[in-house]
């Protein structure tokens, strides 16, 4: 498995998920053995403070791509928040959200193109468990310092 970013892995993301991402966003991906997109993430709306996920999971995906999807957002662009909205419907993204630590913010009824329900999630740099745990399973003395973040993540260009 490898990490990839680019046009494609947006493109990707945006197609499976009918998501109404800026084409500016940045995007990660992770592809499987046989070179298929297996998962991606793609962050718009950096303000600052707080930057917008979307994600497209569709196979498994593995520590080290979990890592990049936190490390970007917290480490890279120091926001202190990250904001994602799910369809109240997509039990396995509220499962996935729930289960990586994100913290249900607020419901926005009726706001989805269907007519139903959205909810807003949120995960605080402070509180973000893969920052506190490095790629090695080691766990870290200080959870927001920039100095404990591994370097040598790459990604390569699709």
């Amino acid at each position: 498995m490898e990490l990839v970013q680019g046009d494609k892995v947006l493109e990707w993301l945006i197609d499976g998920t009918g998501a109404t991402v800026d084409t500016t966003a940045q995007a990660i991906g992770l592809i499987d053995d046989s070179g298929k997109l297996v998962a991606a993430s793609a962050y718009s709306g950096y303000n600052g403070q707080s930057v917008v996920v979307h994600q497209r999971i569709v196979g498994r995906v593995n520590r080290t791509y979990w890592h990049a999807v936190f490390e970007y957002p917290f480490i890279d662009l120091d926001a202190k928040c990250l904001i994602g909205l799910v369809h109240s419907d997509n039990t396995e993204a509220l499962r996935l959200n729930d289960h990586l630590g994100f913290k249900r913010e607020a419901l926005l009824k009726g706001v989805a193109p269907d007519g139903n329900d959205m909810i807003i999630f949120t995960m605080w740099k402070d509180d973000c468990r893969m920052l506190k745990w490095g790629r090695n399973g080691q766990k870290r003395e200080n959870a927001s310092g920039t100095e404990l973040c591994e370097t040598g993540r790459t990604a390569i260009t699709i």
